[in-house]
């Protein structure tokens, strides 16, 4: 959970999707009775134009689900039992079992907060990928995740449309920001490849980088 540009991009995203639908309907979790409370959490909408929106709600939650500790458990389980466990006030206890409402909201809520801790983090300088892929030598030294800020700073005064982490590695051609996350963090699982191209991406002016994510169509 160190990717605080991840979790306000998905926070946006689930946002977006509550403004998209129609208001007379809401995408609700439930969860077993109170003799089952181990079930799985199921989606459910009251009318079928809503099975779109369980579609896309299901994929943001399991796509964040993938950035939390790995308990074993189901993409879509781990996702509202942390808003259950974090946010336990969204959860309402009736006579057939436990649900959360209102999950767009509650779950951009919960990436709120994750991005808070993220931000705190790197702010600290303590945003690392984990301790066993990083020298310690390598960890105590690393700059990287500064530089990076200092350069998305620089960008940002002249840029209307906000630049983050992602817009870096989407520039050198990578889908995730797995590569760009080791190199961030000098991971010995960064490759020479990586360091390369973000050390390049870096270099540039912000009008360049700008104008480099324009001619590829990664910001209007």
């Amino acid at each position: 959970m160190v990717d605080s540009d991840f979790w306000r991009d998905l926070a946006e995203k689930f946002v977006e999707l509550g403004a998209d639908g129609d208001f007379r309907l809401y995408v609700t979790a439930e969860k077993g009775t109170e003799l089952n409370r181990m079930s799985s959490w199921q989606l459910i909408s009251s009318r079928d134009i809503g099975l779109s929106y369980l579609t896309r709600y299901d994929t943001l939650a399991r796509r964040g689900a993938m950035k939390l500790p790995d308990e074993g458990s189901d993409l879509l389980d781990k996702w509202l039992n942390a808003i259950e466990k974090r946010i336990p006030h969204a959860v309402t206890e009736r006579a057939t079992g436990r649900y959360i409402v209102h999950l767009y909201s509650q779950s951009a809520n919960l990436c709120r907060m994750f991005e808070s801790v993220a931000l705190e983090a790197e702010h600290h300088g303590m945003v690392r990928i984990p301790p066993a892929t990083v020298p310690v030598e390598a960890e105590r030294s690393c700059t990287r995740s500064a530089q990076v800020s200092a350069f998305l700073v620089a960008c940002n005064r002249s840029c209307q449309t906000r630049l983050r982490r992602r817009h870096i590695w989407l520039l050198v051609g990578h889908a995730r920001g797995r590569q760009f996350e080791y190199w961030q963090a000098c991971s010995e699982k960064a490759t020479a490849g990586d360091n390369r191209n973000f050390v390049r991406v870096l270099g540039l002016s912000p009008e360049d980088f700008m104008d480099q994510l324009k001619r590829k169509h990664l910001i209007p």
